[in-house]
């Protein structure tokens, strides 16, 4: 029987499976794929605030200070923080690296296994059902920690409470793109990806990742981007090498993420920032509450609900302000016609506004710049009033 069994190998797996194996405990990271890292579901942006967590820079590519932002209407403005904003990474390599870390501190990986149910039984001990090489078996854990993403079977334990709203994404690498080496293009409007937008991500090599997420079909609005009046010069050129595919949880984060003997982290949480859809650094950031919060939890003897709940407690304190306000910010971007981000552009679009986006710009705390941004232009109260009033 182990102490832990952690589903999920991606990076908020490894990361806890590899603290609380450092701890003494044992514990299995258990893959469903037969590789860690692959396949990418990741456009591979992440913060520099990652590295923090991590303790090193792993599997860096290229450095982005800003961005160019593209209006429906051909607008373009653009932001340049003058440091690193975003790094870009090989996310097959930067999961491989933790994995590896955690089987360094004595975690043991099981590949190409997928579990396929939780039962917590009388003596506390709970059964997971699982397949690998064909053959179904169990195993006894202690406790169970899910960081098996949008599809987690661990967020349909009993117990669990979140809303599951899932964007589709789709993505291309190719080996030139038009774009900056320092800057990511986005691109806007409900032709190009209804309710989110489109990306060109730079890899420093002259190439880069090509995508967009949508609440449609997200492939099938990517074929029409080379059609399209404004930006079809930007992707019609690219010729694709590698093609990622996947589901982005755009909704709020789990309403309880906590049962007897389980916890839920990162994507399969929720814990992702609706703005950007990106969930690494977030998911880092509660798992560092998780860890605590299981190792506190074992070492009492005590892996009921009322005793997990401090994870809950705790990495809403830190990270729930903000992942609602990216909620909230996204779904007041969802809401807007073309026409009406063409207005919103045209009052970015000034150099003031620009200075106090780079200042307060902050693309894990977006929070830092409602208010300043509403003081630089106070006509966008009109629609960001709701969201003013929610902080």
């Amino acid at each position: 029987m182990y102490d832990i069994a952690v589903i999920g190998a991606g990076p908020i797996g490894s990361y806890i499976a590899g603290e609380l194996a450092s701890c003494g405990f044992s514990v299995v990271l258990i893959e469903e794929h037969a590789e860690v890292g692959k396949p990418v579901q990741c456009a591979g942006l992440i913060t520099p605030r990652t590295f923090d967590i991590t303790g090193r820079r792993i599997a860096v590519l290229n450095s982005i200070t800003g961005a160019r932002i593209h209006a429906p209407d051909g607008r373009e403005i653009e932001i340049d923080g003058g440091k690193e904003m975003a790094a870009v990474i090989d996310r097959s390599l930067f999961d491989r690296s933790l994995a590896e870390e955690a089987i360094r501190n004595g975690a043991e990986l099981m590949l190409g296994t997928s579990v396929r149910s939780l039962e917590r039984r009388e003596n506390k001990k709970i059964i997971l059902s699982y397949v690998k090489d064909d053959h179904k078996t169990t195993m006894e854990s202690r406790m169970v920690i899910g960081a098996d993403g949008i599809q987690s079977i661990t967020s349909r334990y009993p117990g669990m409470r979140i809303e599951r709203r899932v964007f589709s994404g789709f993505e291309i690498e190719t080996s030139s793109v038009i774009t900056p080496s320092n800057k990511v293009d986005l691109f806007t409007g409900r032709e190009v990806a209804p309710e989110f937008f489109a990306w060109i991500v730079p890899t420093g090599d002259g190439g880069g990742r090509v995508g967009l997420a949508a609440s449609g079909n997200a492939h099938g609005y990517f074929k029409n981007l080379e059609k399209h009046r404004e930006w079809g010069t930007y992707f019609g050129s690219n010729k694709a090498y590698h093609y990622i595919a996947g589901g982005i949880h755009i909704g709020p984060a789990a309403g309880r993420s906590y049962s007897d003997g389980a916890l839920i982290v990162g994507d399969a949480a929720g814990q992702v920032k609706a703005t950007s859809g990106g969930g690494i650094y977030m998911g880092l950031r509660a798992a560092v509450h998780a860890v605590s919060a299981v190792k506190e939890a074992l070492e009492k003897g005590d892996t009921s609900a009322s005793s997990l709940k401090i994870y809950q407690d705790r990495w809403v304190s830190d990270i729930g302000k903000e992942l609602n306000t990216a909620y909230r910010i996204h779904r007041i971007y969802a809401s807007l016609t073309d026409r009406q981000l063409n207005r919103i552009f045209a009052m970015l679009d000034k150099k003031e506004v620009l200075d106090t986006i780079e200042q307060h710009g902050d693309v894990d705390y977006p929070s830092k710049l409602v208010l300043p941004l509403l003081k630089a232009e106070p006509r966008l109260m009109k629609f960001g009033g709701k969201l003013l009033r929610g902080l």
